[in-house]
Protein backbone atom coordinates (compact mmCIF):
# COMPACT_ATOMS: atom_id res chain seq x y z
CA UNK A 1 0.00 0.00 0.00
CA UNK A 2 1.37 3.42 -1.00
CA UNK A 3 0.24 6.78 0.36
CA UNK A 4 0.05 9.54 -2.24
CA UNK A 5 0.71 13.05 -1.00
CA UNK A 6 -0.80 16.13 -2.66
CA UNK A 7 2.57 17.25 -3.98
CA UNK A 8 3.02 13.90 -5.72
CA UNK A 9 -0.46 13.98 -7.24
CA UNK A 10 0.11 17.54 -8.45
CA UNK A 11 3.37 16.54 -10.14
CA UNK A 12 1.56 13.70 -11.90
CA UNK A 13 -0.96 16.15 -13.34
CA UNK A 14 1.05 19.36 -13.77
CA UNK A 15 4.51 17.90 -14.32
CA UNK A 16 7.70 19.70 -13.44
CA UNK A 17 10.89 21.10 -14.90
CA UNK A 18 12.96 18.62 -12.91
CA UNK A 19 15.24 16.64 -15.20
CA UNK A 20 15.52 13.82 -12.64
CA UNK A 21 11.92 12.69 -13.21
CA UNK A 22 11.14 13.61 -16.82
CA UNK A 23 7.96 11.56 -17.17
CA UNK A 24 5.82 11.67 -14.04
CA UNK A 25 2.78 10.37 -15.91
CA UNK A 26 4.54 7.15 -16.90
CA UNK A 27 5.64 6.63 -13.31
CA UNK A 28 2.08 7.22 -12.08
CA UNK A 29 0.70 4.67 -14.53
CA UNK A 30 3.13 2.03 -13.28
CA UNK A 31 1.79 2.58 -9.73
CA UNK A 32 -1.89 2.13 -10.64
CA UNK A 33 -1.95 -1.67 -10.17
CA UNK A 34 -0.79 -1.15 -6.58
CA UNK A 35 -3.09 -0.18 -3.79
CA UNK A 36 -2.89 3.61 -3.44
CA UNK A 37 -4.18 5.63 -0.52
CA UNK A 38 -4.49 9.39 -0.09
CA UNK A 39 -5.13 11.67 2.87
CA UNK A 40 -8.69 12.95 3.31
CA UNK A 41 -7.53 16.48 2.51
CA UNK A 42 -6.01 15.54 -0.86
CA UNK A 43 -8.88 17.04 -2.91
CA UNK A 44 -8.99 20.46 -1.18
CA UNK A 45 -5.18 20.66 -1.11
CA UNK A 46 -4.99 19.73 -4.78
CA UNK A 47 -7.61 22.35 -5.63
CA UNK A 48 -5.49 24.92 -3.80
CA UNK A 49 -2.39 23.91 -5.77
CA UNK A 50 -4.30 24.24 -9.04
CA UNK A 51 -5.75 27.62 -7.99
CA UNK A 52 -2.25 28.92 -7.21
CA UNK A 53 -0.97 27.60 -10.53
CA UNK A 54 -3.74 29.41 -12.43
CA UNK A 55 -3.16 32.62 -10.48
CA UNK A 56 0.57 32.52 -11.23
Amino acid sequence: MLVVDTSVAARWVIGSDDSVLPDETAIALTLLPRRLMAPDLLVPEFANVMWKKVRA
